[in-house]
Order: structure tokens, then sequence, then C-alpha cells
């Protein structure tokens, strides 16, 4: 004898309302223009004289801030927002 169970409404869950950018702190600011320019956590945390742990975690706040779901969509933002220049060179500097 088969059980059935009865079928389960599925009901939409509606996303987090994203932040505006303003409510980054600064140092998450700092965390998601360095991301955008393609540094990895260690590399962050270098420049910022934080563990790379702390990069993460403050990555993960500018994720959850913004209602993103990743990093990739992290540094999206960070260019369409006007963040970090399209044509942005690392190698401009010199």
């Amino acid at each position: 004898m088969a059980v059935s169970t009865p079928p389960v409404a599925e009901t939409p869950v509606a996303p987090a309302k994203p932040a505006h950018p303003e409510t980054l702190t600064a140092r998450e600011r700092q965390v998601l223009l360095l991301t955008a320019e393609g540094l990895t956590s260690k590399e962050i945390a270098g420049r910022l004289g934080i563990s790379p742990r702390t990069a993460d975690v403050h990555r993960a706040h500018v994720i959850q801030k913004l209602g993103l779901r990743n990093r990739v969509e992290a540094v999206r933002y960070a260019l369409t927002s006007g963040m970090v220049p399209w044509d942005w060179n690392r190698n401009t500097a010199a």
C-alpha cells in the first residue's frame, strides 16, 4: 500500500530588501573595492592590516547588506555603481 502525502504549497520567499550602499562601513567599502580590483582575501588583508578571515567577514557583510548572492555579484555591483571604473587597469599606476 503506497502512502500518499498531500502536496506542499510552495510559498515564495521574498528576498531580503537590499540596503543602500551608504549603509556600508568605510572598511566594507574598502574591501568591496579591493575585491573588485581582483585581490584575494590574503592580499586585501595585507593591504588593510587585517586578517584574511576578517576580510572575508567584511565581504560577507557587504553581500548581505546589498542583497547580493556572491562575490561575483559584489564585483558587478562595484562596477555598475561606478565605484570602480570599467576600464580600470592595475598596471596604470606605474
